[in-house]
């Protein structure tokens, strides 16, 4: 049987409009002869030459087989043209070895009368595969999800005590409660059932908190193909209100009445005097106790009696940036001069008990921290 070789430039011609040319491997780079010859099995299976070729089918327009010299694999291919659009595809259809010829050309004419009607077989191909991908994407379960959101998202994004934050609460409620429900199975009843079981274990504000952190879990979701878009159920929940609490203040007298029962509680209290000085600076800054611990001498001001936070929870310049009382001044002066930190002037975690201190005094109603805290530091120059 004859063979018939094209010319060279067709068949360049034909491997460019088919979208070969974007190949980058040795094999597109090296010549390709191009024939045309009826595909039979007793040829095909002895196939062998020292180039590459592309042998075009002479009874199904398109289908052509492509033999690379390198590896000697030969994969079958069939060319065509979308209707309405002009777009040339080259559709792969297999590879010698894995399928038969007759199931190579009865996909070829099945495509062929696809393609007749107007559809785009490999388009149509593509959307079912993103179909199942999405599908088994839907098919993950919140926790497992949840962590892989921790590693991506919160670990590249989010500071390390709000990633230790977010874990806590995942741990502690989201895991427990829908950690086992598939991601797909998170809709609006599911959402309002775990903002209820949490506002029962807990508050109408930790409940908040902790669907802020599955609000952005979702949305990171549907960015990321895991969930449909505008999916997310958390902003449609009924939420508890929350009462706000009177704000109190302490009156001039009654902070120096404070103060003075903190100097005799060095003397008299069975506290660590330690204790009564990271109290006084927690009061007398107005600053978060992670704040005072991490305090560096390079973000002290001493001459303009400022303290300048390089990093803080407001993100704003006046509330990174705050003014030093006298007694706050005072004590800047001696850490200064003997320690490297505030951290070894205290003493390991005398501001966190401090501070832990004050709130369990809040919570039993004796007074309020956060209150004693700003407006002890606004009037501190007084006392």
């Amino acid at each position: 049987m004859t063979i018939e070789q094209t010319s060279g430039s067709v068949c360049v011609e034909i491997l460019a409009g088919i979208g070969f040319q974007r190949k980058k491997d040795k094999a597109m780079t090296a010549k390709w002869k191009c024939y045309t010859r009826t595909f039979r099995d007793s040829w095909i299976r002895g196939l062998k030459s020292k180039d590459n070729l592309q042998i075009n089918d002479t009874t199904i327009s398109g289908l052509h087989l492509r033999f690379y010299s390198a590896t000697g694999k030969m994969v079958f291919y069939l060319a065509y043209t979308v209707r309405h659009t002009g777009i040339r595809r080259n559709m792969l259809l297999g590879r010698w070895g894995e399928y038969q010829l007759p199931q190579i050309r009865a996909r070829a004419i099945e495509i062929r009368q696809l393609i007749n009607t107007g559809r785009d077989p490999m388009e149509d191909q593509r959307q079912e595969r993103r179909q199942t991908e999405k599908e088994n994407a839907s098919r993950i379960k919140v926790k497992d999800l949840l962590e892989i959101y921790f590693e991506k998202y919160s670990r590249m994004h989010k500071a390390a005590a709000t990633q230790k934050t977010e874990r806590n609460k995942a741990n502690a409620y989201i895991n427990p409660i829908i950690g086992e429900l598939w991601i797909s199975e998170l809709d609006l009843p599911a959402a309002i059932d775990f903002y209820n079981r949490v506002s029962e274990q807990t508050s109408f504000t930790t409940a908040k908190r902790v669907m802020q952190l599955l609000s952005a879990f979702l949305n990171w979701c549907e960015l990321h193909n895991y969930r449909t878009l505008n999916s997310n159920p958390c902003a449609r929940v009924p939420k508890g209100k929350i009462q706000k609490k009177r704000v109190k203040t302490l009156s001039l007298d009654e902070y120096k009445r404070l103060f003075a029962a903190m100097d005799d509680g060095l003397a008299e209290s069975p506290y660590h005097p330690r204790m009564f000085r990271a109290l006084r600076v927690l009061m007398l800054t107005g600053f978060r106790s992670s704040e005072i611990t991490k305090l560096k001498k390079s973000e002290l001001d001493l001459d303009n009696s400022f303290i300048h936070l390089e990093k803080s929870k407001s993100n704003t310049l006046d509330a990174n940036s705050k003014p030093i009382a006298k007694p706050s001044k005072s004590f800047a002066s001696r850490w200064t001069k003997a320690h490297k930190t505030v951290n070894t002037y205290f003493r390991r975690h005398a501001i966190p008990q401090a501070h832990s201190w004050t709130c369990a005094k809040h919570t039993h109603g004796l007074w309020n921290a956060q209150d004693c805290r700003i407006c002890a530091s606004m009037i501190s120059d007084t006392l």
